[in-house]
């Protein structure tokens, strides 16, 4: 009873909700109570569980919530169908750890997770899943713990202190955490999901909260739940250690052989293990979706040719980065995984050879344009290369700088571009079943940076003739920074977006994730990909 008092004082400092909202959204609409019905010497067991995906039909908890609780769990009082567990007792890195009860669970805290499947979603009881921040944490960054200490909705105010060697995060809180709050979810300042709660420190004078990182919730969704994963992990996931680096010391120097060979030819080469360098999104996943532009398209294109003026020192300054960006994508190779509409999965390697680049199939054959898939698909090519060499070296393209303003947390300088039909600058090949239509489109886009003009962001649509058989195609690109200790930081891209519409309704679209890069030095030249759409 003691030790029930003295929780029951902790909770006392705790900031209890009432009407509090993070970042607009009520934490009751995405956290939830866990806990088990049956009540064990006259006690309710509770945890605390968060929405992953968008029906919430999957909810996220801890492992040891899960073995705390029981067969018998459920979520403000709903069922759940099953649970998948990450770890356990023969668990690489697993070790004893005590609960308040006394019990003593055997598993590896850096994967203390467990997935509910709910019998029925938890969106017809208002709720939703979160987005995932995919970026790096910064010591001191502001946090919000949303769990359910003694079984009451709580949010606690918290900083980011570190990351110890096996990954765990830690964070420094504004008051103390109670039982109940493992399993609980850590938002960043725009909302996003940054770690799980695993266990706590009560001592009032330094309360502190340990959590399991993203990108181990990552891994587990990726093994359980690999449909999923493409959904809901839209970038790679920033993976680091104590010092803020890789965990990963593999070299990104890597040898490979340089010889050329034609589309359909199959040499040694294979596809990387997964032991290269992701990139580090500055922006997050959701602005690969963003819809609107920040100068109405209806009012800021151009409906005539006229003669272009003289271009501003900002915008001159943006091409040369572009130029920049360009040559430090040259000799790289990537794994591309693409994500169609219908969840189906392409996974390659994108081979780049002095800036040109040819796709390797698992199968070892480098051709010039990925396999065509059945049905109403978007292919990417080199979209992510040739915007910005078009933004860089075509001066035919008219640019225009429009604002800066905050997004994603960050300082971001946008730019505003726009081409007509006559100038010839957009362009796009669209497969319809026997029919192949190409040719130029009027296009409008933006192009977002950091205040070092270095290139975030870009994004186009074109206006197509109907003809093509679409009325809009729209791609965007998001890029990151690769960074290792032995080569000067580089931006790459780390995901991108790919949409048509026909009478105004998505037609098709594809998301693609940039990951395990590796560089290499060549002197031989590729033939480079062109992209297209195929609707059939």
């Amino acid at each position: 009873m003691a030790v029930i008092q003295m929780f029951k004082r902790l909770a006392a400092s705790l900031i209890i909700l009432s009407g509090v909202s993070i970042c607009g959204v009520d934490p009751s609409s995405f956290a939830a109570k866990v806990h088990s019905p049956t009540l064990r010497s006259g006690v309710e067991r509770i945890g605390t569980a968060w929405c992953l995906d968008k029906e919430c039909s999957l909810m996220i908890t801890n492992y040891h919530v899960a073995k705390f609780l029981g067969k018998d769990l459920v979520v403000n009082g709903e069922t759940v169908e099953s649970v998948s567990l990450a770890t356990g007792p023969d668990d690489d890195g697993a070790s004893e750890v005590g609960s308040f009860t006394a019990e003593v669970f055997k598993y590896a805290t850096v994967r203390d997770l467990a997935i509910l499947r709910m019998r029925s979603p938890m969106a017809s009881k208002g709720m939703h899943g979160v987005n995932i921040f995919v970026g790096q944490l910064q010591k001191g960054e502001p946090v919000s713990i949303v769990s359910y200490p003694n079984g009451k909705l709580t949010v606690t105010s918290g900083r980011f202190d570190f990351a110890d060697a096996v990954g765990v995060l830690q964070f420094q809180l504004s008051s103390p955490l109670a039982p109940g709050s493992s399993g609980g979810l850590i938002l960043n300042d725009q909302g996003e999901a940054v770690g799980i709660v695993t266990s706590i420190n009560t001592n009032n004078s330094k309360p502190v909260v340990f959590a399991v990182p993203i990108w181990s919730l990552a891994e587990f969704v990726n093994k359980s739940q690999p449909k999923a994963y493409a959904t809901l992990f839209a970038a790679p996931i920033w993976r680091p250690d104590s010092s803020g680096q890789l965990a990963s010391e593999t070299p990104l120097h890597q040898d490979v052989s340089d010889r050329a060979l034609p589309a359909g030819e199959t040499n040694d080469f294979t596809i990387p293990e997964p032991n290269g360098l992701n990139p580090l999104p500055v922006l997050p996943s959701q602005y690969l979706t963003l819809a609107t532009f920040s100068v109405p398209p209806q009012t800021a294109r151009m409906t005539e040719l006229r003669e272009r003026e003289e271009e501003k020192p900002e915008t001159q300054a943006l091409r040369q980065k572009a130029q920049a960006l360009i040559g430090g994508m040259t000799n790289l190779i990537a794994v591309q995984t693409v994500t169609q509409a219908n969840r189906s999965v392409q996974q390659h390697v994108v081979r780049v050879i002095d800036g040109q680049q040819v796709f390797v199939l698992p199968d070892g054959r480098q051709v010039n344009s990925m396999p065509d898939p059945k049905g109403a698909f978007v292919v990417p090519g080199s979209e992510w290369r040739d915007l910005p060499q078009t933004v860089g070296t075509n001066y035919r393209l008219p640019l225009r700088y429009l604002e800066e303003r905050s997004e994603g947390g960050h300082r971001i300088k946008i730019f505003y571009f726009e081409a007509t039909l006559e100038d010839k600058i957009c362009g796009l090949r669209v497969k319809n079943f026997w029919k192949t239509w190409t040719g130029a489109a009027p296009c409008h886009g933006e192009v977002w940076t950091d205040a070092d003009l270095n290139i975030l962001r870009i994004s186009e649509q074109m206006d197509l003739p109907p003809k093509s058989g679409l009325q809009s195609c729209t791609i965007t690109i998001l890029y990151g920074w690769l960074r290792h200790g032995g080569l000067t930081d580089r931006l790459v891209p780390a995901s991108m977006r790919m949409a048509t519409t026909k009478a105004n309704t998505i037609a098709a679209e594809s998301s693609t994730i940039f990951s395990e890069y590796h560089q290499f030095h060549a002197t031989t030249r590729m033939m480079a990909t062109s992209a297209e759409t195929i609707v059939e």
